[in-house]
């Protein structure tokens, strides 16, 4: 993780492996949809860091390269209400 907008000490954490509370491995799957499409969105559960509740949360993501020539895959979370 390079830059989490909700959480400063999840900077440098790495999340490959990791499974969200229903046992996917989100995170894996996110890069390997990037590398594959480009872009797209991944469906997980995950803690509401707002209320501490469970909420299916969409991730849309896309590949972009960096200035340094490195491919980063850049995401936007947003919790689901219904």
């Amino acid at each position: 993780m390079v830059a989490p907008a909700t959480n400063i000490h999840l900077v440098g954490v790495g999340f490959r492996g990791k499974t969200d509370v229903a046992g996917t491995v989100f995170q894996d799957t996110i890069v390997k949809g990037a590398a594959k499409n480009g872009s797209w969105w991944e469906d997980s559960i995950s803690i509401n860091p707002a209320d501490g509740d469970l909420f299916w949360k969409s991730t849309d993501y896309q590949l972009v390269y960096g200035s340094d020539g490195m491919e980063y895959v850049i995401c936007n979370g947003i919790f689901k209400t219904e």
